[in-house]
């Protein structure tokens, strides 16, 4: 999965705003026929609608995000007991490593 996101601070409030969320489908990791791990057994049609519907219920999950979760932004410092996270910084991105803690599920 990619994301992209715009981020502003004010205060002591971290404000996100989810402008992408899709399926990685690079041209190295496309499974158009069928997925790799096939416990389903899936032909084709089905797997093509099931990525069709994924697809959409990320698009639904960024605008749920962008409403529901991000709308009145973070407060600063995050903390949280369940989830580890980790940032890493490249040359115009960031990505966001989320780590689920032992005894937390």
């Amino acid at each position: 999965m990619i994301s992209t996101a715009k981020l502003s601070q004010q205060k002591d409030r971290l404000y996100i705003e989810l402008l992408t969320n899709k399926l990685n489908l690079d041209s190295k990791l496309r499974q158009s026929d069928l997925p790799k791990v096939n416990g389903m057994k899936l032909v084709a049609e089905e797997y093509r609608e099931f990525i069709s519907s994924f697809g959409g219920w990320m698009a639904y999950m960024r605008k749920f995000m962008n409403f529901a979760v991000f709308k009145k932004g973070i407060k600063l410092p995050f903390a949280s007991e369940e989830l580890k996270t980790f940032l890493q910084f490249q040359k115009g991105s960031v990505a966001v490593f989320y780590q689920l803690q032992d005894g937390s599920a």
